[in-house]
């Protein structure tokens, strides 16, 4: 199954950003899934799509952080939040997922 995320195949302009299908990511242990309703967008994410702030970034790669949205799934070992909570966090910066996208992956220790 697929879902759909703004990915940044190459550093450069923010036209470097495309709507693609992606794998749907699954949580791990002491992750949540979470169904994304607002992703906000910062300089440190323009910085990084420019190649300046994580040079060594694996691309492609999908970016974003400040996000709110609503637990999808919870991974083994979560205790502290269950399907329907609404949460918002900060991603990790060059974690595995941003938040430019339909579902994003997080670790629970993170999220309010």
């Amino acid at each position: 199954m697929s879902v759909q995320a703004v990915v940044m195949a190459e550093f450069g302009g923010p036209d470097v950003l495309t709507l693609r299908e992606v794998d749907r990511p699954e949580p791990g242990p002491g992750e949540i899934l979470v169904r994304v309703l607002a992703s906000g967008t910062n300089p440190v994410e323009a910085k990084i799509r420019q190649g300046v702030a994580i040079p060594d970034l694996e691309l492609p790669a999908v970016l974003g952080g400040d996000v709110s949205g609503v637990v999808e799934a919870v991974g083994p070992g979560v205790k502290e939040f269950a399907e329907g909570d609404e949460v918002f966090y900060t991603p990790e910066m060059a974690s595995r997922s941003g938040s430019y996208a339909e579902l994003n992956v997080v670790a629970a220790a993170i999220v309010a």
